[in-house]
């Protein structure tokens, strides 16, 4: 496809609709507004206002938090001033919730799957696709229904964690990320959303409801997180609750790791509380 001019600051639109380039004005001048399918029926535009909220990654509860509650409690009160998606009656959804007032993005809300996508070329391909940064706008006022992701993979150097709702095969030049937070990116594919994204996700670590620490976490680190993601599945749990020796032999070599120095660092300690209590529930 071919582009306008520099002064046009043209957008080129796919035959499918998709848009591959985007700017802040259209070919006319006018502002345009990028649309993404949350659901079938639900649509969002994106907007210039992103989510101020440092995000939180709890690795015991293997959820990712963006947004101004403390806790579980505080963050259910909202509900009352919100719409969208939500946890409603463990059905286990994923949360992304939009103000009454003006129907911009408020939180979002999302669970890491326990399963772990083996097609690094599939997953880490959201590195190569155009990053549009801006939050989002409900089109219409209405709740919905929005599945968790049910697979997962932490690229090897730790720079990311990406979720999905299944492999996604389209290529490239067909997706596009939304960046409504600091680091926090929603996946779109075809103009459909399909998963999101946590870049540097050490970075944003906790062991639980509260804010990740300023001290930046070392390369090392980073890399053990994305080690202990890559590991610790459904399946890995249950091998080392069998007692099968491999897995309990990967788990002691892990553990040797994450107690070499470095342990200081308070991101190194989350991980290293995580591994104590797996080794305490099922060893």
């Amino acid at each position: 496809m071919g582009h306008s001019g520099d002064s046009d600051e043209a957008i080129a639109v796919s035959a499918r609709g998709i848009v591959d380039a985007i700017s802040k004005f259209g070919q006319n001048g006018r502002n345009v507004a990028l649309q993404i399918a949350l659901t079938r029926e639900v649509k969002a535009q994106v907007n210039q206002m992103i989510l101020p909220h440092i995000p939180r990654f709890c690795l015991s509860g293997l959820f990712l938090a963006v947004g101004d509650y403390a806790d579980t409690g505080e963050r259910e009160r909202q509900y009352s001033e919100t719409f969208g998606s939500l946890d409603w009656l463990w059905s286990g959804d994923d949360e992304l919730r939009f103000r009454k007032t003006d129907r911009n993005l408020h939180s979002a809300f999302f669970s890491v799957p326990e399963v772990v996508c083996e097609d690094s070329g599939l997953c880490g391909k959201w590195f190569r696709v155009r990053v549009v940064h801006g939050g989002l706008h409900a089109t219409t006022e209405q709740n919905f229904g929005l599945p968790a992701t049910v697979i997962r993979w932490a690229d090897p150097y730790g720079k990311a964690l990406v979720c999905l709702e299944e492999p996604e095969s389209r290529t490239a030049e067909a997706c596009f990320r939304v960046r409504f937070a600091q680091d926090v990116d929603l996946l779109a594919a075809d103009g459909k959303l399909v998963g999101w994204m946590l870049s540097n996700p050490a970075k944003y670590l906790t062991a639980s409801w509260e804010f990740p620490p300023h001290t930046p976490p070392d390369d090392a680190t980073a890399s053990l997180l994305s080690e202990y993601l890559t590991m610790v599945t459904e399946i890995f749990v249950e091998r080392f609750q069998d007692g099968d020796e491999g897995a309990r032999q990967e788990f002691r070599e892990f553990v040797k790791r994450i107690t070499d120095p470095g342990g200081g660092l308070p991101q190194r300690q989350t991980i290293s509380r995580a591994v104590q209590d797996l080794a305490d529930e099922f060893g």
